[in-house]
């Protein structure tokens, strides 16, 4: 087995977790995006609803009060803040992936074993370090 497909074989895997791992998250924070506004909605229309059948304005007070509690709670928390650094990230991913696949190509052009060796080395290396420093760069702790 030559050392492109060597390095292939074990910096492949790491990449595809990261990025499978920072997918999760965009879609989490998109699920509960839409999950959150749909229930404000839900709530609002249910304080409307209430007060006009019972009379009642407690109704309005309490739905009403808690969707708009809701709402200011989700734009604190500014969930497309960690959608758009996720989607940074799987982006960021895939260009130090094809960088790194270059590298490997023009490595097959290079006689000496070693050598070709320390270079491919160096480029797996090289792409860890940067795809370590994406991700804490974009990724809170």
């Amino acid at each position: 087995m030559d050392m492109v497909q060597l390095m292939k074989d074990t910096i492949l895997p790491h990449f595809e977790q990261m990025r499978s791992d920072v997918r999760k998250a965009w879609w989490l924070a998109i699920g509960m995006s839409v999950l959150l506004y749909g229930l404000f909605i839900a709530m609002a229309v249910m304080a409307v609803v209430m007060s006009y059948i019972t009379g009642k304005e407690a109704y309005g007070l309490i739905f009403g009060g808690v969707s708009v509690a809701q709402f200011l709670g989700t734009m604190i928390w500014k969930p497309y803040d960690n959608v758009l650094k996720a989607t940074l990230a799987v982006e960021g991913m895939d260009i130090i992936l094809v960088s790194l696949e270059v590298e490997w190509k023009a490595c097959e052009d290079i006689p000496d074993p070693k050598e070709r060796e320390q270079q491919i080395k160096a480029a797996g290396d090289a792409a860890l370090t940067e795809a370590n420093t994406l991700i804490d760069k974009l990724v809170p702790k």
